[in-house]
C-alpha cells in the first residue's frame, strides 16, 4: 500500500529549511516519488496543506523507571505526542535487581508502540560508597549483551559514565567497560556536572561522547569544543534547557549540530500535562530557538549521535516515523505515522515474571532513634529546577552560603504553619532497603519548604533505597510521621507514601523494584497527581517537583552536597563527612 502526504511543509533536517513537498510512504519506508498511473498508483492521499510533517522526535537520553512506568506503557503514552524513539538507561531497576532487570526492561519494552533503543548500565554501583541491591556488573557480565546478536539493535550505547572521578584516574573496571564499548562500536554515554579543563579533557578522551549535565553556558560550550555531544535537559525536575539556549545563539555563533534535547527524568503526570519532546520543542522556539533547528536537535542531531541511520530525516530508504503538526510555534500534534509495528520482530513475547522484581524492601532496626541529628550538620541547600545543590545554613535571615553551619533561630512550631519560613530546614534521611543492613542516616536539607507531616519513597538515585523527609527539621516533632511513612512503604513492597499525624494522606504503590507500577499510565497518573496536592496541602510550592527531587538527594555523583544510608557526602572532596 502507498500512502500520499501532500501539500505540507516538510522539515527538510539535512538542508536546514522547511519547504513543500510531498512525501510518499510504502510499507513504512519512505520511497521515491510516484508516477500518476500505472503499478505507482496511490492507494490513499493525505492533504497536509498548512501543516508541518517532521521526522518523529527522539528522546535521547531517559529513564523509564522516572515514570513509574513500564516500557510498553510509557511507549503507548509517548506515541501520541510524536515521540518515535527513545534512549534509555535502565541503570535504575538494575541497581535494585540487577541484569535481571534489564532483562525484563527488555521484553517488556517488545510491546511498545515506539522504538525503545537501551544503554547498557556503566555504573552499578555508581561508586564504591554505594549500598545497592545488587552485585557489580562487571565489564564481563556486559560483553554478553554486547557480543549477542539479538540485542546488536537494541543495546545501542553504554549507559552515562557517572563515575567521572573513576575515568579521570584510570580505574582499572572502568577502563575495561569504556574498552569494551569501543570494541562493539557503541557510544558512551556522560555524567560529568561541573567537569572542567584537563579532567574535563581526559573524560572526553577516554571515549565519552555526550553530557546530559551542563548546568551553565561555559559548561556547554566546553564540551562542544572538544566535539562532545550536549543534551539539553528539560524534565521533572531539572530544567537546564532554558539556562543553555541563549548560549547556542549569542554573538552570532551557531552550535546546533552537536546539540540534543532529552529529557532524562519525566514523571507521569508531567507527560500527561504537558506533553513529552513536543513540549521541549514547544519551550525551545519560545526562547529564541530557530524551529528548524530545534526539530534537528530532537531528529537529525540524535539519530546521527546514536548511530541510527535509518531514521531522523525525510527521505527514499528511511523509515516512515512521521509527525503531522499543526505549526512549528505550538507543535500540537495532528497526526503521527508510526512504522515501529511492521519494524518489530514479531517472535512470541515472553514477560518475564513481574514476582522476580517484587519483594525488595528489607529494612532492618529502624526507628525514631536513626533520625537524631546533630545541631552542628551542615545543611543540604536545594534549589529550584538544578539537580545541584549546595552548603546551606538556617539562621535569622536564611540565606544560602558555601559551607555554612545550622544555627539555631527563633522558631515558630508546625500548629502556626503560615509562621514558618518557607525555607525552614526540613529533616532528610536515607534507610537501607536491599540487604537488611540496619544503616541509616539522618540530616538537615533546606528549599523543599515542607511545613507540615512527612514523605518517603523506595525512589531514591541510584542505589534507590529509602529516602524520607519530614516538615520540621529542628526539634524532631515529625519523626514519628517519617517512621510512620517508611513502614507503610514497607507494607507497599515500595512506592511513594505522604503522611501526616501519622495518617496517610496520598501514596502510588510501586512493586516492581520498587521503583514501577503495573497500572495502567493514566491510573498512574492520577495517583501522582494525588501525591502532587497532598505535598502542596503540607506546604510544599505548587512549581516544585517534590518526587524527583527528593530522589536525587541521594545521587553522590552531583555537587555538591548530598546524603546515603551511611551520612552526608562531599561530592567536591568524593568523601563522607566525619
Amino acid at each position: 500500500m502507498v500512502l500520499s502526504i501532500k501539500g505540507a511543509q516538510i522539515a527538510d533536517v539535512y538542508s536546514g529549511v522547511f519547504r513543500q513537498a510531498d512525501v510518499f510512504i510504502e510499507d513504512g519506508i519512505i520511497i521515491e516519488e510516484r508516477d500518476a498511473g500505472g503499478a505507482n498508483t496511490v492507494d490513499e492521499t493525505i492533504d497536509a496543506s498548512g501543516k508541518y510533517l517532521l521526522p518523529a522526535f527522539i528522546d535521547s537520553h531517559i529513564h523509564i523507571e522516572s515514570s513509574f512506568l513500564k516500557p510498553s506503557e510509557l511507549g503507548r503514552l509517548l506515541l501520541p505526542h510524536g515521540t518515535g524513539t527513545i534512549i534509555s538507561d535502565p541503570h535504575e531497576i538494575v541497581n535494585v535487581c540487577g541484569l535481571a532487570g534489564l532483562d525484563w526492561m527488555l521484553e517488556d519494552a517488545k510491546n511498545a508502540p515506539i522504538d525503545i533503543k537501551f544503554a547498557m548500565p556503566s555504573c552499578v554501583p555508581v561508586t564504591a560508597f554505594e549500598d545497592n541491591g545488587t552485585e557489580p556488573v562487571t565489564a564481563a557480565l556486559m560483553e554478553k549483551y554486547f557480543a549477542d546478536p539479538a540485542y546488536k539493535d537494541r543495546i545501542i550505547a553504554l549507559g552515562e559514565v557517572m563515575n567521572y572521578k573513576a575515568v579521570i584516574v584510570g580505574d582499572t573496571d572502568m577502563q575495561q567497560k569504556l574498552s569494551l564499548a569501543k570494541r562493539y562500536g557503541k557510544i558512551i554515554d556522560g555524567h560529568s556536572p561541573g567537569l572542567k579543563g584537563p579532567d574535563l579533557q581526559k573524560y572526553a578522551s577516554a571515549g565519552v561522547q555526550t553530557d546530559h549535565e551542563c548546568s551553565t553556558q561555559e559548561e556547554m560550550q566546553e564540551r562542544l569544543a572538544l566535539g562532545m555531544y550536549v543534551q539539553l535537559r528539560y524534565g521533572s525536575a531539572a530544567k537546564n534547557m532554558l539556562n543553555l539556549l541563549p548560549g547556542l545563539v549569542k554573538d552570532d555563533v551557531k552550535n546546533f549540530r552537536h546539540c540534543l534535547l532529552c529529557t532524562d527524568d519525566l514523571s507521569v503526570e508531567t507527560i500527561t500535562e504537558e506533553g513529552h519532546i513536543d513540549n521541549l520543542l514547544r519551550l525551545a522556539v519560545a526562547h529564541g530557538l530557530p524551529a528548524i533547528e530545534a526539530v534537528r536537535m530532537v531528529t537529525l542531531n540524535a539519530a546521527e549521535c546514536y548511530g541510527l541511520k535509518d531514521r531522523g530525516a525525510m527521505a527514499p530508504g528511511l523509515r516512515a516515523d512521521l509527525v503531522l503538526v499543526d505549526d512549528v510555534r505550538d507543535f500540537r500534534v495532528f497526526r503521527v505515522f508510526n512504522s515501529h509495528e511492521r519494524h518489530k520482530q514479531h517472535e512470541p513475547f515472553e514477560q518475564i515474571p513481574e514476582h522476580n522484581l517484587k519483594y525488595t524492601i528489607n529494612i532492618k532496626d529502624f526507628g525514631v532513634d536513626k533520625l537524631k541529628v546533630d545541631v552542628d550538620s551542615p545543611v543540604i541547600g536545594v534549589h529550584p529546577d538544578t539537580l545541584i545543590t549546595d552548603w546551606g545554613v538556617w539562621a535569622d535571615n536564611y540565606p544560602p552560603i558555601r559551607r555554612g553551619r545550622f544555627k539555631t533561630c527563633p522558631y515558630m512550631p508546625h500548629g502556626n504553619p503560615n509562621g514558618i519560613p518557607h525555607n525552614a530546614p526540613n529533616k532528610i534521611a536515607v534507610i537501607e532497603r536491599h540487604r537488611g543492613t540496619g544503616l541509616a542516616s539522618a540530616a538537615l536539607v533546606q528549599g523543599f519548604g515542607l511545613q507540615e507531616g512527612a514523605i518517603a519513597q523506595s525512589i531514591a538515585h541510584d542505589s534507590h533505597n529509602i529516602i524520607a523527609l519530614g516538615a520540621d527539621g529542628l526539634n524532631g516533632s515529625t519523626d514519628k510521621d517519617m517512621v510512620f511513612a517508611v513502614r507503610r512503604l514497607e507494607a507497599l513492597n515500595g512506592g511513594i507514601v505522604i503522611v501526616a499525624d501519622e495518617k496517610v494522606l496520598a501514596e502510588l504503590p510501586l512493586s516492581i523494584a520498587g521503583l514501577v507500577s503495573s497500572l495502567p499510565g493514566e491510573q498512574v497518573a492520577e495517583k501522582f497527581k494525588a501525591i502532587k496536592a497532598a505535598t502542596e496541602e503540607l506546604g510544599m510550592p505548587p512549581s516544585f517537583e517534590p518526587v524527583l527531587n527528593l530522589a536525587f538527594m541521594s545521587l553522590i555523583v552531583i555537587p555538591h552536597l548530598k546524603i546515603t544510608c551511611r551520612g552526608l557526602f562531599d561530592v567536591d572532596r568524593f568523601t563522607f563527612l566525619k
